[in-house]
């Protein structure tokens, strides 16, 4: 059996659980009137993007996550930067990263062991990349690829 309803207009409250409540408590609910209440355990996404090289996502709860690739042939020094997402983090942001390093035409390339230091801001991605003796890859990747997914998470409220 289908139920029709006609409304002529449709009042949506948004209410605290403990507003719901008062106003419960006080006769206050109108039966043609839908009340809705946040529950205070979801987290949720309210914004999401890219930029440059980053995917991005901001929650409700004030995390902010962003995460990205980049490729390298040869660098100058064994380092790498790039601005965040505008204003992302209003913190410095824990940031992980994983590679993999071989020549570019190589489809077998391999994970290679790699310190990376963070220099990062609030603002700015910096790593530096070293070999586990510390030599800068700076100075080896001439004819070799260097890949790195790069994740970031910190607050942006």
């Amino acid at each position: 059996m289908s139920v029709t309803t006609r409304l002529k207009s449709l009042k949506i409250n948004y209410l605290t659980q403990s507003q719901y409540d008062t106003a419960l408590d006080n006769e206050e609910i109108n039966e043609n009137e839908l009340y809705l209440t946040p529950d205070n355990n979801v987290d949720f996404v309210v914004e999401t993007g890219t930029s440059g090289i980053w995917t991005y996502r901001k929650w409700n709860s004030g995390i902010a996550e962003c995460w990205g690739k980049i490729g390298l042939t040869q660098t100058s020094n064994g380092s790498y930067s790039t601005p965040w997402v505008n204003n992302l983090f209003n913190n410095v942001p824990i940031v992980t990263v994983n590679n993999w390093y071989g020549a570019a035409d190589d489809p077998h390339r391999a994970a290679r062991a790699t310190v990376v230091t963070d220099g990062s801001s609030n603002s700015e991605c910096v790593l530096y990349f070293r070999t586990p003796d510390g030599t800068e890859y700076g100075k080896i990747l001439s004819s070799y690829y260097f890949a790195v997914n790069i994740n970031a998470i910190g607050t942006w409220k």
